[in-house]
């Protein structure tokens, strides 16, 4: 029996990376156990609670931000599974489908297990060797997801994490920054540099981003939607407008952009 456990545990402690930017793991689906930190994770359906004791599933391919309210403090252990990993047993097969992430508050004995459990898979020197050891780890981590699942997305509980989930359910629409101070309940003044210093990043450059990262997709979809759909459902003013951003933060034109990745 093979299993594809991508990327063997890792832990990862201080400000991640990929802290201010959409992003998205194409090799596997994340599974990461939080030891210390809080904020939240976003998604583009929602915003997930980011605690100490959660553990997450991230499907593969999900764009998300990961936003700690202080990102010195965070610790995690992060690891990556593949399909067959997943596949493996029918019912977390079926729990897990078509799910963009799962969130878990573990117990105090829960969270020791998972330690264990990861422990488990990073100490195998040779992961070919140990399949059956590894496979079973990993879906020990899987059963605690699902035990422990905490369910629906939560309300965003601070003005950043409630700005953010409202410019991605509205991404389609026009936003101002009055309407964005409604929803967060705060001065023009105040967002805007608490937002600016938070994601180092200002209101409307996030918003450009999210939407070149959602016309990304779309122009490679199944759907095959013009060039002029995408500028419209990605709330660009017109089409030129959509070309010419798209084209500074990309470096090609949305056709050209097509075409490369048709090659």
């Amino acid at each position: 029996m093979s299993v594809n456990i991508v990327s063997p545990p890792f832990r990862e402690r201080g400000r991640d990376k990929m802290y201010n930017m959409w992003h998205r793991v194409n090799d596997g689906a994340e599974l990461i156990l939080v030891l210390e930190g809080t904020g939240s994770i976003v998604f583009k359906s929602g915003v997930y609670p980011l605690v100490s004791g959660g553990l997450y599933y991230i499907a593969r391919g999900a764009l998300h931000y990961t936003l700690p309210d202080d990102p010195t403090c965070y610790d995690r252990i992060k690891m990556l599974v593949g399909a067959s990993v997943i596949e493996a047993d029918k019912e977390l097969f079926e729990f897990l489908e078509e799910k963009e992430a799962v969130f878990s508050k573990l117990s105090d004995d829960a969270l020791e297990k998972a330690r264990m459990l990861f422990d488990t898979i990073s100490s195998r020197d040779d992961l070919e060797m140990k399949n059956a050891e590894s496979l079973s780890s990993a879906l020990g981590l899987l059963v605690l997801l699902c035990r422990y699942n905490m369910g629906t997305i939560s309300s965003p509980r601070d003005t950043i994490s409630r700005t953010i989930s409202y410019i991605n359910e509205h991404i389609h629409e026009q936003i101002t920054i009055d309407t964005l101070c409604d929803v967060s309940h705060t001065s023009k003044y105040h967002l805007c540099r608490k937002f600016k210093s938070q994601m180092g990043m200002t209101i409307v450059e996030y918003i450009t981003d999210t939407r070149i990262e959602l016309a990304k997709e779309m122009l490679t979809g199944k759907d095959k939607l013009s060039v002029s759909t995408v500028s419209e459902r990605c709330g660009f003013v017109n089409e030129s407008y959509f070309c010419a951003v798209f084209k500074k933060r990309t470096g090609v034109s949305p056709l050209g952009y097509m075409r490369e990745l048709k090659k």
